[in-house]
């Protein structure tokens, strides 16, 4: 049976919905951990990965849900992997 772009799309979804079902939530004592075990305060924290202090805060407190591209980018910071364009 050919599938149709529908079907295709559907799929897709369904593929990307069982992606965020798997997914190990961050957890906001984890990203307390992961500052404090590389020596940063919460501004400090915020600046390297590109967010606020305030939205940091959130994040630490459970107010808000951190979101997943935030422990990616935990994540190449703790291994030294450098942003794509940069040069240094």
């Amino acid at each position: 049976m050919t599938k149709t772009p529908a079907d295709v799309g559907i799929e897709a979804a369904r593929a990307d919905d069982n992606a965020r079902a798997s997914r190990i939530p961050l957890t906001p004592q984890a990203l307390t951990a992961w500052r404090e075990r590389l020596g940063y305060s919460q501004r400090e924290a915020a600046l390297v990965i590109g967010c606020s202090r305030g939205a940091w805060a959130g994040w630490e407190s459970g107010t808000n849900p951190i979101p997943h591209y935030i422990g990616l980018a935990m994540a190449a910071i703790a291994l030294g992997v450098q942003p794509y364009g940069d040069d240094r």
